[in-house]
């Protein structure tokens, strides 16, 4: 369903830097990583600590999907981490989509806060411009005002 989206792109990837390469030119966007057994637990851990930044500054939404019942992992994964979702499987296709709709809301929700900031920063740059030319000439015209004065007097 998502694949056929003409709201998100499905992009698969075999290794973590390639999906590295992908999300970082895709900020903000919704990562969804499966975890098949306890092997991968502790090399995914290590390609969760490399993605902190981009979770907590620039909107990226994790997902993760695993047939471990592991509660350790899951409270590392979701508090220490910031991973978004984790789900242990089986999860009903209703339920998951429901969840992914919302982390791909928010992800749009996201993006709008960061338009808005760059017009409201784009904004203030320009009031700034204007407003400071204003005071300075204003300024130089009182200084010459009053030194006319005392020149006359």
């Amino acid at each position: 369903m998502i694949e056929q989206s003409s709201v998100a792109e499905l992009v698969r990837t075999e290794t973590p830097e390639m999906a590295l390469q992908e999300i970082s030119a895709a900020l903000p966007c919704l990562l969804i990583v499966s975890i098949l057994d306890n092997q991968e637990v502790a090399s995914h851990i290590q390609f969760f600590k490399r993605l902190e930044a981009s979770v907590r500054q620039y909107g990226l939404k994790v997902c993760v999907v695993t047939p471990l019942r592991n509660p350790q992992l899951a409270e590392l994964a979701t508090k220490k981490l910031g991973i978004s979702e984790f789900i242990i499987e089986p999860i009903p296709a209703r339920n998951f989509y429901f969840k992914l709709n919302m982390m791909l809301r928010s992800i749009d929700n996201f993006r709008r806060q960061q338009d808005a900031r760059k017009v409201t920063e784009n904004k203030m740059v320009v009031k700034k411009l204007a407003t400071s030319d204003r005071p300075a000439s204003a300024a130089a015209r009182r200084k010459s005002r009053s030194s006319a004065r005392r020149c006359s007097a």
